[in-house]
């Protein structure tokens, strides 16, 4: 076997490393602690699995399981014999409350064919030929010094070589094994064993073979039914079938006519467009036609204008009977410019008031001063001739005094008086009261006079909008005339307004009477566009010629229709008679069975016993030979095994050391110079070890079925620069016999003794 890769996804603690190797020698070198032994453990557990307890106490799946994905997976891929095989193996943990477990997937796939391969065996097993045990026993080597072979298993395996040719069985084991075997085919006084049940079931078989010949003529009654209600149904779809031709050449038929009425319609449809066309084109002018918004439009004008019309006449009439409303009199107009000039009646009602007050008020402090001048006059002539002169004196002055105020406001009271008087003279008013009169009433002249020339002014304000909005108006309705290339009249304008609007109503109503014959058309062209989109006119001709075509004219659809209801109503009843007759036809063939296989598996369990009881009589013959074996294989063992090591030594030893035996208890013993036979214990430690190494190599080409590859995880570790030369010397001849080899070390001296020694070499490097 050669491993040409690994692949490890998860083990010990290597994650996602992938390594490809030599066919000869491959040297993985690394300090420790960086995954050296944890690669060579991959390979093993590849091949085998995982084994017992190390020499730690921990459990070899419990080393290598990876701490952060908590499993063991990889992949490896081998060449045997030039066919390239992929082996994979899972670890992972299970569920369970009690106790961790684990549970173990591998699997074999050929490469090339991508099928699996050899079942569930594990590949050590399938390609070797040996168990795991064996393997590490003589193709893992760990350090020399402790090369040591355990006695029991490979002594076992070659004890097996001897007895019995094969390194599985020895021969008390071959004989217990052939003595159980002859037990379970028969046993001591025919009271059990697989020849006596194989007679009870050919027995039990005969019985049902009877049983079954009369179920399965009930069976072919069964299935000549049927087979009659088959051929009805058959008749009736085929019926069936035709009548869904019929219907299908009919609905052609009329596809057929649904197209040649969608060509006329197309036809018809561009007349209707054509003649649209030109209807607009006639009508059109000065690159206008009008539409419904501009007849509207023409509409809301007339009226605007009209409505104007009549406005500006209400306002102008109103604006005449305004100015020839009757006013006041020309005497009131007098009084009321009169008034104007003495600043107006609230002014002349305020002096004339003002003269009133002062006349009372002259007339009050005159009559005061008379009366003091009077009490002054009377003192004096009371008082004349008396001693009171001083009081005379001032009695004088205050008459003086007092006859100078009332002269004062005498003189002041005439003053208004004739102030006042004139002013009611003004107005031809006799008393301050008539003057109040008369000023209101030149107020309200006056107030009636400015209300008049107030409306006056907005009827005529009112007539000048209303022309402009006249004059407006009709220059709207003038656009809307022009628009259509019309002249306005100069005359008549309703006569003409009449005529334009019955002349733009016909062209409306013409032209959307034309357009929605268009439309409709353009309608159905689509409709029927839509439902015949999926559908190929030129197919579908083809598949329902013009005679066909006049035959189905006079073909009832219904008649078709009704009948394609009764021949799917026949084929449902017939396929419900046939439903029934199968599940009868199940229970019978489930109960009666196939007498052929009945006559068959009777034919096989007779043959069957007889070859039991052939193998049964080979079985005492075989164990009469084995217990009668002789030691003539004994006598072939040592001599291989001493031969294939002394080849070995004589390379590692530069054929110092020539001659070699191995006796049955891989005891191992040379021929020194003069002759003599003499124990591997007299030689130097460093050369009893390598003598070791070239017995386990003389185990491996005996043992094994297939070439394995030898692990060397640090044996070089103890031997001088000349011993590892030799070493590698040895290893390159077990490579140039096929045997691949893998050299762990942790120094660089290995690595290049393998370049130098093997071409072809592989080194890897760890970090």
């Amino acid at each position: 076997m050669i491993i040409e890769k690994i692949v490890i996804k998860s083990f010990g603690r290597l994650i996602d490393k992938t390594l490809e190797f030599s066919d000869k020698v491959n040297v993985i070198e690394g300090e420790n602690e960086s995954g050296k032994s944890t690669i060579a453990a991959f390979m093993k557990y590849m091949l085998y699995g995982f084994g017992g307890e190390s020499g730690d106490g921990l459990g070899e799946r419990e080393k290598r399981i990876n701490w952060d994905t908590g499993m063991a997976s990889g992949m490896m891929y081998v060449r045997v014999k030039d066919k390239r095989y992929l082996i994979s193996r899972t670890t992972v943990p299970t569920e369970n409350s009690d106790r961790v477990s684990y549970r173990e997937e591998s699997s074999i796939v050929d490469v090339e064919t991508g099928a699996p391969a050899f079942g569930k065996l594990s590949a050590g097993e399938v390609f070797f030929g040996v168990d795991a045990e064996l393997f590490d026993n003589t193709a893992f080597i760990g350090q020399i010094g402790d090369s040591s072979i355990n006695e029991g298993s490979v002594k076992e395996s070659i004890e097996n070589i001897i007895f019995s040719g094969t390194e599985r069985i020895n021969k008390q084991r071959a004989a217990a094994r052939i003595s159980d075997k002859m037990q379970a085919l028969y046993h001591e006084g025919g009271t059990g064993g697989a020849i006596v049940d194989l007679a009870a079931k050919e027995s039990s078989l005969t019985e049902k073979l009877n049983a079954s010949s009369d179920d399965n003529k009930m069976i072919l009654e069964k299935e000549a039914e049927l087979h009659r209600i088959r051929a009805r149904r058959q008749e009736a779809e085929n019926k069936q079938i035709k009548l869904y031709d019929l219907d299908s050449s009919y609905n052609n038929a009329m596809l057929i006519q649904t197209f040649d009425q969608l060509h006329l319609l197309e036809e018809e449809c561009d007349e209707k467009a054509e003649a649209y066309k030109r209807f607009i084109e006639d009508n059109t002018n000065a690159g206008y036609y009008p539409d419904e918004q501009y007849l509207t439009d023409l509409v809301v004008a007339r009226k605007g204008v009209n409505e104007a019309y009549h406005t500006l006449g209400d306002a102008q009439e109103f604006y005449t009977a305004q100015k020839n409303a009757v006013g006041i009199t020309h005497e009131i107009e007098n009084a009321i410019e009169r008034s104007d000039e003495l600043g107006g009646e609230d002014e002349i009602m305020n002096r004339a008031a003002g003269y009133r007050k002062k006349t009372i008020f002259d007339i009050i402090i005159g009559s005061v001063a008379a009366l003091l001048a009077l009490a002054a006059i009377v003192f004096e002539i009371v008082v004349a001739g008396s001693d009171m002169m001083l009081a005379r004196v001032a009695m004088g002055i205050l008459g003086i005094v007092a006859l100078g105020i009332c002269g004062y406001y005498v003189f002041d009271l005439i003053k208004s008086n004739k102030a006042l008087v004139a002013l009611e003279n003004e107005f031809g008013t006799a008393s301050f009261e008539d003057l109040g009169g008369k000023i209101k009433v030149i107020s309200e002249a006056r107030a009636k006079r400015d209300a008049m020339a107030a409306a006056t002014e907005n009827a005529r304000l009112a007539v000048i909008k209303a022309r402009d909005r006249y004059e407006d108006s009709k220059r709207i309705l003038t656009t809307l005339i022009l628009r259509w290339g019309e002249e306005p009249p100069t005359s008549e304008l309703g006569a003409f307004l009449d005529n334009l609007e019955e002349r733009v109503r016909g062209f409306l109503n013409k032209k959307n009477e034309l357009l929605d014959e268009k439309n409709n058309i353009e309608i159905t062209v689509r409709e029927i566009r839509r439902n015949l989109a999926d559908k190929s006119e030129i197919d579908v001709r083809a598949q329902v010629s013009p005679l066909k075509r006049k035959a189905l004219s006079g073909v009832n659809h219904d008649e078709i229709i009704n009948g394609i209801a009764n021949a799917k109503a026949r084929v449902a009843e017939e396929d419900r008679l046939a439903f029934n007759v199968e599940n009868e036809l199940m229970l019978l063939k489930g109960r009666a069975g196939d007498p052929g296989e009945y006559y068959s598996r009777i034919d096989a369990i007779a043959t069957r016993r007889e070859d039991m009881q052939n193998k049964h009589k080979a079985f005492f013959v075989a164990l009469n030979a084995i217990n009668n074996a002789t030691e003539n294989l004994r006598a072939e063992i040592s001599p291989r095994l001493g031969e294939y090591a002394t080849r070995v030594m004589e390379i590692m030893t530069d054929k110092k050391y020539t001659s070699f035996d191995v006796s049955d208890g891989l005891k191992v013993s040379f021929t020194d110079e003069s002759g003599k036979q003499k124990s591997i214990d007299f030689l130097s430690g460093g050369t009893r070890d390598m003598a070791y190494i070239a017995v386990r190599a003389a185990l491996i080409d005996m043992l094994y079925s297939e070439k394995p590859p030898i692990c060397f995880d640090e044996s070089f570790a103890h031997q001088d620069n000349v011993r590892a030369g030799a070493m590698m010397r040895a290893i390159k001849y077990l490579a140039d016999e096929g045997c691949q080899s893998f050299i762990f070390t942790c120094r660089g001296r290995e690595a290049a003794l393998a370049s130098e020694t093997v071409e072809g070499a592989g080194i890897y490097k760890l970090s």
